[in-house]
């Protein structure tokens, strides 16, 4: 859950040195593009990619089987992906674009697989299956509505991929509690 403090606290702070940012009409990477918030943006999503990174080493233990590898893979790509949006900002041309792209395909990607995952693999986990699936259909539709800029579909999916985040965290340490 770090990585999403780290995420999020870089975002809120690159946006309040930032007051030409508007959330109608930029995307969230354009503070990875401009100074004064272009080192913590980019930093900041960086640092939360490699600690993003090391979750799914967790997640590896706690998905097994070939689902839950296809699930971990994905997750991974989309860690390494958003790792480089902040290595390639907007500034590094058309690559930033792919990487972007690339970040939210994945996402989508992952929340599916982790739904399908939970819903085949663990009986008990259909409502949490569901919900997954739920949010991979909002990190879906919400890039199809005309928006004139991309940051609040941008923030949509990371908030989708997040209470994923959040709901494995919390599942990670549930599990840990009764080994003990």
């Amino acid at each position: 859950m770090l990585s999403l403090v780290i995420a999020y606290s870089s975002i809120a702070l690159s946006i309040s040195v930032s007051p030409w940012f508007s959330w109608i009409e930029n995307a969230l990477s354009d503070l990875g593009a401009r100074h004064p918030s272009s080192p913590i943006f980019n930093l900041g999503l960086m640092l939360s990619s490699v600690l993003a990174l090391i979750f799914a080493i967790g997640l590896k233990r706690l998905h097994g089987g070939v689902l839950g590898m296809i699930s971990v893979t994905l997750y991974v790509l989309s860690t390494i992906s958003l790792f480089m949006i902040g290595f390639f900002p907007e500034t590094a041309g058309i690559i930033h674009y792919y990487v972007s792209v690339a970040f939210f395909v994945f996402v989508a990607l992952t929340l599916i697989a982790f739904g399908i995952c939970s819903l085949i693999s663990r009986p008990r986990s259909i409502a949490i299956g569901i919900a997954m699936l739920l949010l991979a259909v909002l990190a879906i539709v919400v890039w199809l509505f005309p928006w004139k800029g991309v940051a609040i579909p941008e923030l949509i999916s990371s908030l989708a991929i997040s209470t994923w985040v959040v709901i494995s965290s919390i599942r990670m340490l549930s599990a840990r509690g009764q080994q003990r």
